[in-house]
């Protein structure tokens, strides 16, 4: 597994991104999931990023952390 490069917390730029690629992928990877019912909300959404790819992730007050998402090969 690769190391992570960074970790982004900035939330307006965090919800501009989850409109870009489409809240229909959003909720569908959160169903997929099993997070259909505890629909994340607030402000501890952030991006995760090693050499390979970025993750969509979220904290929830309980401390557990999902990747929702994650965008491909980063630079291609």
């Amino acid at each position: 597994m690769a190391k992570y490069v960074y970790v982004f917390h900035e939330c307006k730029s965090i919800r501009k991104l989850i409109l870009e690629i489409g809240l229909y992928e959003y909720y569908s990877n959160l169903e997929r999931m099993g997070y259909g019912n505890q629909k994340p909300a607030g402000k501890t959404f952030y991006l995760e990023a090693n050499l390979d790819c970025i993750f969509l992730c979220y904290r929830y007050p309980s401390g557990l952390n999902i990747k929702i998402m994650n965008r491909g090969r980063v630079g291609n």
